[in-house]
């Protein structure tokens, strides 16, 4: 929500290129922060498997662990920032003046890190919990004061991209206080005392590495697939980079949206399967299927119905607008190829198949999203986006096909 904020009150300024800038800038921290989003799935996964086999002093050293990785981790990208968002840029390559508006976004929000890894992990801890309540209320502190800073900065003070970034800073590091106060809040009222000298055993990182490792790789391969479609967008032009901003901004609000019951799915199918029972494991994935498809047949009717509305309340650029509009048949198709991997994603995080997860995105990236794309390079930004179908449709496949191996061999749809 902080890019689509940004990206819609950015849209509407008389030139393209704050846009733009904010689009790369935005690949940038996308990239730098979740690389690193393995901290909410890891942590969520890790705990909610402790919780639901009674472990209750396993479940407030996760989080103790899991935060002490991810503060550490956010003071190395800050102190890594100048090279870090340097290369990423030359990797997306925009146009001289986008590149260093897009620099100069990067740098001021790679300041957050330390808070949104933390977030990360606060908010992995909580859905483990099966405490949304309190993950929506760091989320909407975060975001509406995004909203407000966004506002001031940008329209108020007239600081254009600088303004986004600095809005994007302060909201995320207010978010962040929220979401400590309210974990020490919850652990106090579960009656557990975080252990120092469980900071300290080695072997107590062992499980949260072993998920995050392999959840790190696929996490890399899915930012490489973005970053890419991201980078040869802005080969196209200013114009191409900003048309496609909006329309991943809302593929992203889609995902997200899905992402709510994937986390709902992870922590109740990891408090199963810590608790060994398949049968409430199947009933989990068959209510998540259910409900993910309902929002995305909502989400497809609304996108199919409104493509005009929609493109016009992120911009008024119309060069902009008529390249996204051109486009925008493929983004309705999006929600349809991609429902099965986001909800799968939140099934597997859960029962701690993390590595078949992570197997399953480097296929999709190496066997279909590249080659895909290499054979339609002649189709300028309509073969980019015929690529990124692609991939999310290689995920749904591959994991549903897994998922039926494992837990369904012999049943029926869902087991």
């Amino acid at each position: 929500m902080v890019g689509l904020v940004d990206t819609a009150i950015l849209g509407h300024l008389d030139r393209p290129t704050y846009l733009a800038a904010v689009a790369a800038g935005a690949s940038v921290m996308t990239l730098l922060f979740w690389l690193f989003s393995f901290l909410r799935a890891g942590t969520t996964s890790v705990t909610a498997r402790a919780y639901g086999a009674g472990h209750r002093a396993e479940v407030t050293d996760t989080a103790a662990r899991a935060m002490a990785i991810a503060l550490g981790l956010g003071v190395v990208m800050i102190v890594l920032s100048r090279p870090l968002v340097d290369v990423t840029l030359y990797f997306i390559a925009p146009e001289a003046e986008v590149r260093e508006l897009a620099r100069e976004y990067s740098l001021i929000r790679i300041f957050s890190a330390p808070a949104v890894l933390g977030t990360y992990v606060l908010i992995g801890w909580m859905v483990a919990l099966q405490r949304a309540r309190q993950a929506l209320v760091i989320m909407l502190t975060t975001n509406v004061l995004n909203l407000l800073l966004d506002l001031l900065f940008i329209v108020g003070l007239g600081l254009n991209s600088r303004g986004a970034a600095l809005a994007g800073l302060g909201a995320e590091w207010s978010g962040f206080v929220v979401a400590l106060l309210l974990a020490l809040n919850l652990n106090q009222r579960m009656g557990t005392r975080l252990s120092r000298a469980a900071l300290a055993v080695r072997e107590g990182y062992s499980e949260l590495i072993r998920v995050n490792q392999d959840l790190f790789i696929r996490s890399a391969s899915v930012l490489f697939a973005l970053t890419f479609f991201t980078a040869q967008g802005a080969r196209q032009g200013e114009v191409t980079l900003a048309a496609n901003a909006i329309m991943l901004q809302l593929l992203l609000l889609f995902a997200n949206a899905l992402d709510g019951l994937a986390n709902a799915a992870e922590a109740l199918a990891g408090e199963a399967h810590g608790a060994g029972k398949v049968g409430h494991l199947r009933l989990v994935t068959r209510s998540a299927f259910l409900w993910s498809s309902l929002i995305t047949v909502l989400v497809t009717a609304v996108f199919a119905l409104a493509p005009q509305l929609i493109v016009s309340l992120f911009t008024s650029i119309e060069a902009v607008q008529a390249v996204a509009l051109k486009h925008f048949a493929w983004l309705i198709l999006v929600p349809l190829v991609s429902v099965g991997c986001f909800v799968l994603d939140g099934i597997f995080l859960g029962t701690g198949l993390s590595r078949s997860m992570r197997n399953i995105m480097i296929a999709a990236v190496v066997l279909v999203y590249l080659p895909v794309w290499w054979a339609t390079q002649q189709l300028g930004n309509h073969g980019l986006w015929m690529a990124l179908i692609s991939f999310f449709l290689a995920r749904s496949v591959g994991m549903w096909g897994w998922y039926r191996y494992r837990f369904s061999p012999r049943g029926g749809l869902f087991g």
